[in-house]
């Protein structure tokens, strides 16, 4: 829908001037197969959307994604 993908595009540039985002994904041969999009705050990240190719999705590279960034 082109009205969320408007206001995720406002509000993840408006965390990005202060430094507050963190795109973090996984790829296979060159492709992404997963990526998160993480708003800072404090000590912390919120994983706030994430997307896949479907294809992967038996392999579970939110989860992935998720593990690593804790490590």
């Amino acid at each position: 829908c082109t009205e969320n993908r408007t206001f995720f595009r406002g509000m993840m540039s408006e965390f990005a001037a202060s430094g507050r985002t963190l795109f973090s994904r996984i790829q296979v041969n060159q492709a992404t197969v997963a990526i998160v999009a993480h708003i800072l705050g404090g000590e912390g990240a919120f994983a706030f959307k994430l997307g896949w190719d479907p294809q992967t999705e038996r392999g579970c590279p939110g989860f992935q994604l998720k593990a690593r960034l804790v490590e």
